[in-house]
């Protein structure tokens, strides 16, 4: 999921952190840190808890989890003395307090990046095709996803074959039940 908060974004399923809008580089352990804060900012993170979770089985000091919460400090834009990011609460934790996260359902750039290819390829094939008629016909079939999928059957034919999923007709399902309730009716009436 993508996060946005201050002037920091990070995606934590691409381990990507950029600070106004630049990549940041930063160590696996300390994105580790800071994505198990982001995501338990809603409580006190314990030393301990950090330490079990992101060093499982591992004999790791208090000062490794010390670095890691500094340079990630440092890889967002805060720093010990504002701690309007990461506050230290002496003694017993850390709490991620950036306000406001927002999460966004997807990443934007990367979704951008993925229609801008789709175009290109979407370019050259229209390209390709021999007449006006057919550049437009499948144009309208990649802007409508309704319309299926489109093939040439033939390069020197003027037409589109056009696959379309099968629609479901809500009237035929609805005469269907109508006509069995009329049918059980009829048998009721017959019985007696």
């Amino acid at each position: 999921m993508l996060y946005h908060f201050g002037e920091c974004t990070l995606d934590d399923q691409l381990y990507d952190l950029r600070r106004a809008g630049a990549p940041v580089e930063i160590e696996p352990k300390v994105f580790d840190v800071l994505v198990y804060l982001l995501h338990h900012r809603d409580r006190l993170v314990s030393k301990d808890e950090l330490l079990d979770q992101l060093w499982p089985g591992q004999v790791v000091s208090e000062t490794a989890l010390m670095r890691c919460i500094v340079a990630a400090r440092k890889a967002v834009g805060d720093d010990g003395g504002k701690q309007q990011i990461i506050k230290t609460q002496h003694d017993r934790g850390y709490r991620f307090v950036a306000p406001p996260i927002t999460p966004l359902p997807f990443n934007l750039e990367a979704s951008v990046q993925s229609l801008e290819l789709q175009g290109q390829g979407l370019a050259s094939s229209v390209q390709s095709l021999e007449s006006e008629e057919q550049r437009q016909t499948v144009t309208d079939q990649a802007l409508d996803p309704r319309l299926g999928n489109a093939k040439l059957s033939d390069p020197k034919r003027q037409t589109l074959d056009i696959v379309a999923p099968p629609r479901q007709r809500s009237w035929s399902n609805r005469s269907f039940v109508l006509g069995g309730l009329a049918l059980l009716l009829g048998l009721i009436i017959a019985v007696q």
